[in-house]
């Protein structure tokens, strides 16, 4: 399913914009390579604008529990070909979506979340009462990118919002996040 309002499939668009089929092949199997279906799975956490890590071939943090086809690693030229179709369309410029996502629905997997007043992630599921929790290690201030480590385990505080983040070696980098549509009454 989609993630979050506004989300679209990427092969919808790309076969809907009437590309060659050398160029759909080419965008399929990238895709493929980064296991991900939806504008969603490549953009920051307010949904504003592509991630830099997808374009070059760095996978995302995975947001489904799919079993993907075994992709080998498309080529240089093929990254290029890649990044051209999404800026061509799914951008205005420097990668800002032209159709910003919204909030997010509740993930069916662990995720992560953010919490504006602790300044911290958590990684799990909001129907657990515990999750891993990280702690802020850096910032860069160009990139405006957070560095989190793990630190221990912690009751969840109030204002989490769903993150996007993506794995470094032992550290995760915080991608922004967005507010989760909250569930119908019963």
């Amino acid at each position: 399913p989609l993630l979050c309002d506004h989300d679209s499939f990427l092969m919808d668009t790309i076969y809907g914009a009437h590309e060659s089929p050398s160029g759909i092949r080419i965008f399929n199997k990238c895709r493929l390579f980064l296991q991900v279906l939806t504008v969603a799975e490549i953009t920051n956490g307010e949904g504003t604008k592509l991630l830099l890590s997808p374009l070059g071939g760095n996978q995302p943090s995975p947001f489904r529990n799919i079993t993907w086809p075994n992709q080998g690693r498309p080529t240089q030229k093929e990254w290029k070909i890649w990044e051209m179709m999404l800026r061509q369309h799914f951008c205005t410029n420097n990668l800002t979506l032209r159709n910003p996502l919204g909030k997010w629905n509740t993930p069916t997997t662990p995720s992560w979340w953010y919490s504006r007043s602790e300044d911290a992630l958590y990684y799990g599921q909001l129907s657990d009462d515990v999750c891993q929790h990280w702690i802020l290690s850096s910032y860069r201030r160009r990139s405006r990118s957070h560095t989190y480590h793990l630190s221990r385990p912690f009751p969840l505080p109030s204002d989490l919002t769903l993150a996007v983040c993506e794995t470094r070696g032992t550290s995760t980098v915080y991608h922004g996040s967005a507010p989760v549509k909250q569930s119908a009454p019963a």
